[in-house]
């Protein structure tokens, strides 16, 4: 199956791609097509820097234990989607899918 994206996540929201340019990405083991990202513009670039940057202050504003929970629920969340994660990774590089799962303790299954 071959993932097919077509917008970006900028500032809290998806975003669509304002070019029909894309990316293919291949399995690197294989050659194989996994996904098709869109290109991305310099200006989609410089709104996402500009996003990131205008959100620093937020960030740095809270209390460590705020941030605290707001890391634990990140983790929790990238808990939850591991095994997506590390076939993600393992297409990217071309390793066996079990390498990468920083989330799993044994690969035997």
């Amino acid at each position: 199956m071959t993932i097919v994206r077509d917008s970006f996540y900028i500032n809290g929201e998806w975003v669509k791609a304002s070019s029909k340019e894309t990316l293919e990405v291949t399995t690197s083991g294989t050659g194989e097509l996994y996904a098709t990202i869109p290109a991305g513009t310099v200006d989609e670039a410089n709104r996402a820097v500009e996003a990131a940057a205008a959100a620093f202050s937020g960030w740095a504003s809270t209390s460590p234990k705020e941030r605290g929970e707001f890391l634990l629920r990140i983790s929790e969340k990238l808990a939850e989607r591991s095994d997506e994660i590390a076939l993600t990774i393992a297409n990217e590089v071309g390793m066996p899918s079990c390498s990468p799962r920083v989330f799993k303790r044994d690969c035997r299954r």
